[in-house]
């Protein structure tokens, strides 16, 4: 297991610059994880980019209220 971050801007992001941590592992050929902070929403991703792409997604419709998140963890 690994943990890094991503640091994301632009227009889906509402102009803002965040920073995002994740754990993952190589499961065969993909990436697999979560954002540390929401790890009930694990993803996957062929490459690292299409990984990362995923969590990003992942937390953008947790902040639209798209994705219902009960209880951010600690």
């Amino acid at each position: 297991m690994g943990n890094a971050q991503i640091i994301a801007e632009g227009e889906n992001l509402s102009q803002r610059t965040i920073k995002l941590k994740y754990t993952f592992e190589m499961d065969g050929d993909f990436f697999v994880g979560y954002l540390d902070d929401y790890p009930e929403y694990p993803t996957q991703g062929e490459n690292l980019k299409d990984f990362e792409e995923n969590l990003l997604d992942i937390y953008e419709m947790i902040q639209n209220g798209t994705l219902d998140v009960h209880q951010k963890s600690a």
